[in-house]
């Protein structure tokens, strides 16, 4: 009797382990971010990207795609890339956001030995038409690294009023931190400010520059 309840009991506890096991491997992403989700990051973990600009452009009304180029510069493996674009600003008295998710055509990758994996994109032309009534426009890189903690980047365009000449301005990485939560792929558009301040919270969109 007393050697059936510690075959049960010992059971019992085997069953509960591997489950526990099975429930940390496949939420060990999760744990690892909600650990590590006060810390500051070491450059080792932290994803390095350079952002360039391929092919001058000289009228978008004759070009169909955009051509850049993403350099993984760190030590840090990223999957999931995903582009935004974004305006934000204000025309008469009123707060403006637009956030659109950016399909784009992985056009070849190559490995660099000095740059890491480097993968050209086409994103087309009619994105980068800008809005005379807000101007503060920029991209956004979502990245993931090999933990599932998820990162973006803010590319910046050089101050240049021309929305059809890309060759001597482009863009470059601002600045790159965690978010909380990856941008919806449909498209955020307001002029809520409330709402704003709660879209900013939501997904850690920093519309800061410098």
């Amino acid at each position: 009797m007393i050697l059936g309840q510690f075959a049960i009991s010992t059971f019992s506890t085997l069953t509960a382990a591997a489950i526990a096991a099975l429930i940390s491997f496949l939420f060990r992403n999760k744990i690892r971010k909600a650990l590590r989700g006060l810390d500051l990051l070491a450059s080792s973990h932290a994803p390095a990207i350079e952002f360039v600009d391929m092919q001058y452009i000289t009228d978008l009304n004759y070009n169909k795609n955009v051509h850049f180029l993403i350099k993984n510069c760190g030590n840090v493996d990223i999957s999931n890339i995903k582009l935004f674009g974004c305006s934000v600003g204000s025309a008469g008295n009123s707060t403006f956001l637009s956030i659109v998710n950016l399909p784009y055509e992985r056009q070849f990758t190559i490995i660099s030995q000095n740059d890491g994996e480097v993968m050209q994109l086409a994103v087309g032309a009619e994105y980068f038409k800008q809005d005379s009534f807000y101007p503060n426009s920029r991209l956004f890189i979502e990245m993931s690294s090999e933990d599932g903690s998820c990162f973006r980047a803010t590319i910046i365009r050089a101050a240049d009023d021309s929305s059809i000449d890309f060759g001597e301005g482009g863009f470059f990485v601002d600045h790159i931190g965690r978010v909380r939560k990856s941008l919806p792929p449909w498209k955020i558009e307001t002029s809520n400010t409330a709402k704003i301040k709660r879209l900013v919270k939501r997904y850690s969109i920093d519309l800061s520059v410098g």
